[in-house]
């Protein structure tokens, strides 16, 4: 469909000498500006769209809120709802082209706004019906549609349903799908026939969306009208909107990987064929075998976890009193570099320390040092040795952060 806001609203809009142009320069009440009641009004609406009263209902949109009269804005098109403005905002993507022309039709005659905000609204009206009118930009407008929620759900916490968690998500994401063939699979619950639930998940493995994201594109202000500029312009958007349909594939993906691993039936489908798998061998042959394997599996664990208690105990007892004084010695090495560091740089004090400083600071150095084993000396002695050039006060620095890191 592609036609022209103006010649549209003129075949059911008389130019002058009506009561919409008396509406429009007069404060006369909105149940008065055709003169007649509001009864009526709806009764020439479904006469021009070509219905009875109950489908004249189906149109009736959300009175404009306050909000959404001030949010509108002609110079950022980009950003407003024209579903909104053209009074189909619980239609959307699902409005036909003759719910389009009766949503226009009832914004221009039977909105009940005061004079003021119809011209607000009717600034906006051309660029929306320009967009929603034409099939590549309303795709492009659907694609970025600011009601969509992108958030798909990935897991199912305790006590929720899966099916009432992913079903909503997959009837929600399938707008986007080029195959409307799509439609025709739900995913089903408990009750749902195995072919049936196949035929949906190979229906969402091939899916294939159509979104697009032009809209995102960045416009030219603040740019020169050189040719190299909007060259550069549109190749940052071509690489953006590229990022963007891959981002929007990955995150469709991972949903439907994930209600596939999470799905009761998959799961069901999968542990019967193997337990059928298993039982065609040979039930009884396997039951025994089974039997058999698991009972030396175990009696092997049992015999590996005693063979490593006693090595554990064979290794603490073969630990000589030599070795231990090697050790011992090979700390106390340790402690008198670092003890021979700080004596060297003043206690890691400025220079004119008082003497209580001096002294807390060398009862903090002691616990530390008895606290840390000969590895940890070592590390910290590496630290102190790198820290050197920088005086007392980088040395310091590695002290108390030595001193918080023992105390984890």
């Amino acid at each position: 469909m592609s036609l022209d806001l103006s010649s549209f609203l003129l075949h059911h809009h008389p130019p002058t000498g009506t009561a919409t142009t008396t509406f429009a320069s007069t404060s006369a009440s909105p149940q008065n500006r055709y003169n007649r009641t509001l009864t009526q009004d709806w009764e020439l609406e479904a006469a021009l769209r070509g219905s009875d009263d109950a489908d004249a209902d189906d149109w009736v949109d959300e009175p404009e809120t306050k909000e959404f009269l001030k949010s509108i804005n002609p110079d950022n098109w980009k950003k407003q709802d024209h579903y909104a403005i053209l009074g189909i905002t619980r239609l959307r993507w699902k409005a036909t082209d003759a719910d389009i022309k009766t949503a226009t039709v009832a914004r221009q005659e039977g909105c009940c706004l005061w004079p003021h905000q119809r011209r607000c609204l009717l600034q906006v009206s051309p660029k929306a019906w320009e967009v929603i009118t034409d099939p590549k930009k309303r795709r492009e407008f659907d694609s970025c549609d600011p009601t969509f929620d992108d958030a798909l759900p990935l897991t199912v916490k305790k006590g929720q349903n899966f099916y009432a968690v992913f079903g909503p998500a997959f009837e929600k994401e399938a707008r986007f799908s080029k195959d409307p063939e799509i439609f025709n699979h739900k995913l089903g619950d408990d009750s749902s026939s195995r072919e049936e639930v196949e035929a949906f998940y190979r229906q969402w493995i091939n899916f294939d969306s159509w979104r697009t994201f032009e809209f995102m594109d960045e416009e030219e202000e603040g740019l020169d009208d050189s040719r190299e500029a909007k060259r550069w312009l549109d190749k940052k958007n071509r690489a953006n909107r590229s990022k963007l349909k891959k981002e929007d594939n990955q995150r469709v993906i991972k949903f439907i990987e994930a209600a596939m691993k999470l799905d009761p039936r998959l799961q069901k489908y999968k542990e019967e064929e193997k337990i059928a798998r298993d039982l065609k061998k040979n039930a009884a042959k396997y039951a025994a075998e089974k039997e058999a394997a698991e009972k030396k599996k175990a009696e092997e664990e049992a015999a590996a976890a005693a063979a490593i208690a006693a090595a554990e105990e064979k290794a603490k007892k073969d630990v000589s009193k030599k070795e231990k004084e090697a050790q011992k010695k090979l700390a106390r090495k340790a402690r008198n570099a670092v003890r021979a560091i700080f004596a060297e740089h003043n206690s890691f004090l400025a220079a004119g320390a008082k003497p209580s400083d001096i002294e807390d600071q060398q009862a903090k150095f002691d616990t530390l040092l008895e606290a840390l084993d000969l590895l940890q000396l070592e590390e910290f002695k590496g630290r102190l040795d790198a820290k050197v050039s920088g005086g007392a006060a980088a040395l310091n620095e590695v002290l108390d952060a030595e001193i918080a890191l023992a105390k984890k």
